[in-house]
């Protein structure tokens, strides 16, 4: 049982580490709903994989161990990054509702952690590929 949860946890870090890439190709084209909509296709592929326990592109990944590191750390990078986006913006945005439904001023320590949500993506990016680098390093020394 352990061996099949840990086999999808690693498929879910490559298909993140998918998305990453896809979203950081299509970053530069600045649009919104091809943005949302390539987190939509990455969002379904999460739930296809979680019920299926499969996902027919992953087998894809699976012939290049190097690429599948650095797919897995890309994707523990993304999952970590919504974590610190995700549970700050609900808090933000519950308590601005709140504030907007009272009719009171909303300020909070909270707006100043997400101004650097970007910056702390990016920081999580460059430590997974240090870490990608290392893992790919020692995988390539014990195959010797």
């Amino acid at each position: 049982m352990e061996q099949k949860t840990l086999e999808l946890w690693k498929k879910l870090f490559t298909l993140g580490g998918v998305y990453s890439v896809i979203s950081l190709l299509f970053a530069f084209f600045s649009s919104y709903v091809l943005n949302g909509l390539i987190f939509f296709l990455f969002v379904v592929s999460v739930v296809i994989l979680c019920i299926r326990k499969e996902f027919p592109f992953l087998e894809l990944v699976d012939e290049h161990p190097a690429l599948k590191i650095y797919l897995q750390c890309l994707g523990a990078a993304v999952y970590l990054g919504l974590a610190l986006f995700c549970v700050p913006s609900f808090i933000v945005g519950f308590q601005s509702a709140r504030a907007a439904h009272l009719g009171i001023e909303y300020d909070s320590p909270w707006l100043t952690y997400l101004s650097y949500v970007d910056v702390v993506s990016l920081a999580l990016m460059i430590i997974a590929l240090i870490v990608a680098v290392h893992l790919d390093i020692r995988r390539r020394n014990s195959e010797k």
